[in-house]
């Protein structure tokens, strides 16, 4: 079993896009504000949100840590739960 994303019906990518559309017209947030350490996850393979964006928050987010599942997709977390149920009692201890 493939742990990448189903492939998305054109409704569900239109919804989607639409999604991003209204949020890309929004006034950018100072992430730079954000102190608290922050976990920031993804899959390397996100059909529906580009997976160079959680790069760039972890850019933005001073305090945060960055973990990409590399044979994922937009369900990483799912995809690996195991992992990723680790990680966060590891990164909230």
């Amino acid at each position: 079993m493939s742990n990448r994303d189903k492939k998305a019906t054109l409704s569900v990518y239109l919804r989607q896009l639409k999604a991003i559309n209204d949020w890309s017209k929004a006034k950018p947030m100072d992430l730079s504000t954000i102190t608290n350490p922050t976990l920031i996850v993804d899959g390397a393979y996100d059909i529906m949100v580009p997976t160079v964006n959680s790069y760039a928050l972890n850019q933005e987010i001073k305090n945060s840590t960055l973990i990409i599942y590399s044979d994922a997709g937009h369900g990483s977390i799912f995809q690996h739960f195991e992992r990723f149920s680790k990680s966060v009692i590891e990164f909230l201890n």
